[in-house]
């Protein structure tokens, strides 16, 4: 009875991911970075509707998994530096060669951006 009292005035929301909102999570962030390099949004990285898409596509939109595709396609400081602003298209997205599966389970594996050094065991070292 106390249970029925406490929701009989609450919402149901939905919460799904979308390509909107996957859209403006990247493109906050990357207004951000370029805000905290003192120049103007978009000056240094733009990402094409197409490039967007693609990542929705191989992202099922989830917010996460594509702000790590973000990171696997940003350019590094020297691309950058020849090319304003750098440009990500829907190539850059599909030449990573990701499905949802892989992402998924990349982004569950608990070696997740752990360096892994391989060395003989102590009983095979001379």
């Amino acid at each position: 009875m106390a249970m029925d009292n406490l929701l009989k005035d609450a919402k149901v929301i939905r919460l799904e991911p979308s390509a909107d909102h996957m859209r403006a999570v990247i493109q906050k962030r990357l207004n951000f970075a370029e805000s905290q390099c003192g120049v103007e949004p978009g000056s240094l990285i733009q990402v094409t509707d197409s490039a967007y898409q693609a990542i929705a596509d191989v992202t099922q939109a989830s917010p996460g998994l594509a702000l790590e595709v973000m990171k696997m396609v940003m350019p590094s400081a020297e691309q950058m530096a020849q090319n304003h602003p750098y440009v990500i298209t829907e190539d850059h997205i599909k030449k990573l060669g990701l499905t949802y599966d892989a992402l998924c389970e990349y982004w569950d594996s608990p070696l997740r951006r752990a360096t892994v050094i391989h060395v003989k065991p102590w009983y095979e070292q001379e």
